[in-house]
């Protein structure tokens, strides 16, 4: 097993591969084939079982069409269909293959517009490039063990936007009183 650590007093130590995610079937939708392979070759790094890699959000489509995923990575960037309008065609779309799929939007654009239609959009998480093994495994563990409630109403259909737990740091701090 690999150990795998970030600097901090707070960052956890997590041995890997986790056995918990040997089961675990994980699409990743990216237009630069170095994206997914360093992303693929983390996510098996972590002890995913199975990935699928897709180049657009067109190919992705027809991947969750025949076999069926419990996450999906998607670049925000890319054609014909970019990782918002995927996001959007999961969501809302009556022939979706699986409209509450956890969502992680990796993108390298993280400016407050973007984010804000990637939200809105419904993506679950996002990642800002560049990544890490630890920031992937993160991701991933967050989305299994902490899944946040789905909503579909008129204007948005995704996980519910609002974090519950009152343990956030820094930016993510809110004044709940």
């Amino acid at each position: 097993m690999t150990a795998i650590s970030s600097f901090g007093p707070h960052a956890p130590v997590a041995r890997l591969p986790d056995p918990r995610l040997i089961g675990l079937r994980v699409l990743i939708a990216d237009d630069s084939r170095f994206m997914r392979e360093l992303l693929k070759a983390m996510l098996y790094g972590i002890g995913v079982g199975h990935v699928i890699e897709a180049e657009n959000g067109a190919v992705a489509l027809a991947e969750m069409a025949r076999e069926m995923v419990h996450l999906v990575f998607v670049d925000m960037m890319m054609g014909p269909i970019d990782g918002i309008e995927l996001c959007q065609l999961l969501r809302k779309d009556a022939y979706s293959p699986d409209r509450s799929v956890p969502i992680v939007m990796v993108t390298g654009y993280t400016d407050a517009f973007r984010i804000r239609r990637a939200r809105d959009a419904g993506v679950t998480e996002i990642m800002a490039k560049p990544i890490s093994l630890d920031a992937v495994y993160r991701r991933v563990l967050a989305v299994l063990e902490k899944p946040r409630p789905f909503i579909a109403v008129r204007h948005y259909v995704g996980p519910d936007r609002r974090r519950t737990s009152l343990h956030h740091a820094g930016a993510e701090r809110r004044d709940r009183s």
